[in-house]
């Protein structure tokens, strides 16, 4: 049986102390390098409608609750292309990650299966 995946299916790897890069005014705040890695292997983990929802941002060791600022992907992985969306909705407060088929433009169909993804990302917030 399959289920959407949630925010808390995101993993985030990013060491706050050491992939931060603070501007020096403070105006624009933090940018955290990290990896993003959802999804299963057995394909049990599904695409939610509206994206895959962000975990907050205190994960990217952001003060709370201030939201993020945007999130930048570092290049398309495996065909796809990734984007930010930051409309909160029920569930996903934070945003989300849509996933668009690099090959037509569309985005991915809700509740198909999404296998294991890991991301390079830029998260910028305070």
């Amino acid at each position: 049986m399959s289920a959407n995946l949630t925010a808390s299916d995101v993993i985030v790897s990013a060491t706050p102390g050491y992939d931060v890069d603070t501007s020096p005014d403070g105006r624009i705040g933090k940018h955290i390098y990290a990896s993003l890695a959802f999804g299963a292997g057995d394909n049990s983990l599904t695409y939610p409608a509206y994206g895959v929802p962000l975990p907050d941002p205190g994960k990217f060791g952001m003060n709370l609750p201030v939201p993020y600022r945007w999130v930048d992907f570092r290049y398309p992985v495996n065909g796809f292309l990734y984007t930010y969306d930051a409309t909160p909705r029920t569930g996903a407060p934070y945003g989300t990650i849509r996933i668009i088929v690099a090959s037509s433009g569309v985005e991915v169909a809700t509740n198909a299966a999404v296998g294991v993804t890991d991301l390079a990302v830029r998260v910028t917030g305070k």
